[in-house]
């Protein structure tokens, strides 16, 4: 893939500089001749811009523009932007003469592959169903706002001397997940920003460093990659040991301290926790990128000591979802050439930007999922269908009964009512059984009794394979 961007590359630079000159020239009684002349090859890639200019140049800023197709090309103030593949003319209009020019507008070469190799990833990536939640790659770019803390706090957080941290032995070989621990409302990550320096500070701070957090509010870096933090709780064992941590019991690996990246992920109440995984997941990547790391260098605290951490992701199941999306962002940061994209929903109120399946609809729902995706200007759409799973059997005769008992059944009889045989909202079979049918039937008639009378309405209620039975008290009078 690399290979088909450096050959573009090569391509390009041997034209960019040539001027290539088309005129159309029109004889006017005592005027002079417009023509156009673009600077490089009328032949762009999309995303280029390319300048027009008119001869003689004195005219420019009178000329008028006006591509024929705007969904190729479009032009401004003599500037020619390439939207999508084709071509178009573009005009330039001066006192009734008039100068064409074709532009062609063609795929950046290698980007059919890449779209294919992302379009795969994804294929394997989305669920064909979901009743929970899907993974949203985050979109956004990571800003790292640098705060450091430095050995000669009044708490040692980290070794060094001064200002100078310990470099890694041999360089960074982990990138260790930590959830922070701290549910407050307070910690997102300008609060655990707050609460490190707060530590190194004070002179009982707690003794523990880490190098990033991340929050939905943003990234902090505290230690620089290659400088040693103590997060991991392996002490100073060196990377490709093994050691029986015998505060967990546990057999655990070395070198998360002395050669791993510790990164603190928060779980504030009231935090958007997906959104934290996903920005942790998009900068875990870059890390992996920038060190020539694998997967298989993200590890958990866990792994260095048998600490339950972190905590969130092990006890709800997202860490191989979590590796997933690394992986994904890792396939776009390996691209030789600029890639951005967004999402689109067509079905927000299922499914929505954070990926979360919104209950309370009662049937599956197909929700596409849409990619809009930017390679060097090449903007295909991937789209890719999931299936929104709605109630279960038994949750939709759960919902039907609160239905009828909150909207359709009144508490007090006084006249004859329906009573339903057939839900077709929910699509489940009802059948009616009274205790009382001597004020009250089977099927709803009314018999005014000498006083008041309690009645229980027994329901059968069916959907498939699955049968319940549920009661309604009501007051017949």
């Amino acid at each position: 893939m690399g290979k088909g961007v450096e050959q573009m590359k090569h391509y390009k630079n041997k034209i960019i500089y040539l001027i290539f000159l088309i005129s159309i020239s029109f004889i006017f009684f005592g005027c002079s001749k417009i023509s156009i002349k673009i600077i490089g090859d009328s032949v762009l890639y999309t995303g280029e811009s390319r300048a027009l200019l008119i001869q003689p140049e004195k005219l420019s800023n009178k000329v008028e523009w006006e591509s024929n197709d705007s969904n190729i090309v479009i032009v401004n103030k003599g500037i020619v932007f390439a939207i999508a593949p084709g071509e178009a003319t573009v005009r330039a209009y001066l006192n009734g003469q008039e100068a064409t020019i074709t532009i062609t507008v063609i795929i950046p070469e290698g980007a059919s592959e890449m779209v294919k190799e992302i379009d795969n990833f994804l294929r394997d990536f989305f669920p064909a169903e979901a009743s929970k939640r899907i993974v949203l790659p985050y979109s956004g770019d990571i800003k790292i706002r640098q705060s450091l803390v430095y050995p000669n706090a009044v708490t040692k957080l980290r070794p060094g001397t001064g200002k100078e941290g310990l470099k890694m032995p041999g360089g960074v070989k982990y990138v260790v997940i930590h959830d922070t621990g701290m549910s407050g409302a307070q910690y997102n990550a300008a609060g655990i920003n707050h609460y490190i320096h707060e530590q190194a500070n004070s002179p009982t701070g707690r003794v523990a460093s880490w190098h990033y957090t991340v929050g939905e509010d943003g990234v902090y870096q505290h230690v620089p990659d290659d400088e040693i933090a103590w997060h991991a709780g392996d002490g100073s064992r060196p990377y490709g040991s093994t050691y029986y941590n015998e505060t967990y019991q546990f057999e655990a690996i070395g070198g998360g301290n002395q050669n791993g990246i510790g990164i603190e992920t928060c779980i504030n109440t009231g935090g958007d926790y997906q959104l934290v995984l996903r920005k942790t997941a998009k900068l875990v990547a870059s890390l992996l990128i920038k060190y020539d790391l694998e997967i298989d260098a993200v590890k958990q605290h866990y792994n260095f000591s048998g600490k339950n951490c972190p905590y969130v992701i092990r006890t709800s199941g997202l860490w191989e979802a979590f590796l997933k999306e690394i992986e994904f962002q890792r396939l776009l940061f390996n691209i030789d050439a600029p890639v951005s994209f967004t999402w689109e929903i067509d079905k927000p109120e299922i499914i929505d930007y954070n990926g979360k399946v919104i209950r309370g609809f009662i049937n599956d729902e197909t929700v596409n999922i849409k990619m809009n995706l930017n390679i060097s200007g090449y903007r295909p759409t991937l789209i890719y269908p999931v299936k929104a799973l709605g109630l279960n059997d038994r949750e939709r005769i759960d919902a039907l009964y609160q239905h009828l008992k909150d909207n359709i059944i009144p508490q007090t009889i006084t006249e004859s009512i329906e009573l339903p045989a057939y839900s077709e909202l929910y699509d489940v079979n009802i059948t009616w059984e009274s205790n009382r049918p001597e004020c009250f039937s089977d099927t709803g008639g009314y018999i005014k009794p000498t006083q008041s009378t309690w009645v229980t309405l027994t329901l059968t209620l069916s959907f498939n394979e699955t049968t319940a039975h549920r009661q309604i008290l009501v007051v017949v009078k």
